[in-house]
């Protein structure tokens, strides 16, 4: 690298560096008023959190009853129960599944019409019986000297 000699102006100082600081009195008084600031909002905070609390038990239970008296209503028809709603649906989560798992069952093993024009249900063993019937019918079973070891690409007889 190539030296370049550096010219001094003549006011400069020779050490190249700013010799005034930073001032640090309005920093502090800025820091702490933010503080103080912070101090007196909080706790105006608090006792107006006291104060809300207050007045919140002091409040009679009749004034937080509801105008609402007598039966509870149910939903009207096709909305769905709140499950474990005293005033919608009194059924616990539990119960609700033994009934529909009752129902279910009912369907599964008895006969019935369904919503659909021209259909009826059956038992599942029954519609079970005749599949099976159905299937025999279309695919009748082989004989045994008929079947093939081996797979559809050849192989030995069965019965040899």
């Amino acid at each position: 690298m190539t030296d370049h000699p550096q010219t001094t102006h003549p006011g400069e100082h020779p050490e190249r560096h700013e010799h005034s600081d930073a001032k640090t009195r309005p920093l502090l008084i800025g820091l702490l008023s933010l503080l103080g600031v912070a101090i007196v909002v909080h706790v105006g905070l608090y006792f107006l959190f006291v104060a809300f609390d207050s007045a919140n038990v002091s409040a009679d239970e009749s004034s937080q009853a509801s105008f609402v008296k007598g039966e509870p209503q149910l939903p009207p028809p096709g909305v769905p129960r709140l499950q474990g709603s005293p005033s919608y649906n009194p059924n616990s989560p539990a119960q609700d599944m033994r009934e529909m798992l009752k129902r279910v069952n009912r369907e599964l093993t008895s006969y019935g019409a369904t919503t659909q024009p021209g259909r009826v249900r059956i038992p599942i063993e029954r519609a079970i019986e005749l599949s099976l019937d159905r299937a025999t019918a279309l695919f009748p079973t082989s004989t045994p000297s008929s079947r093939r070891v081996g797979g559809a690409g050849g192989g030995t007889d069965a019965t040899r």
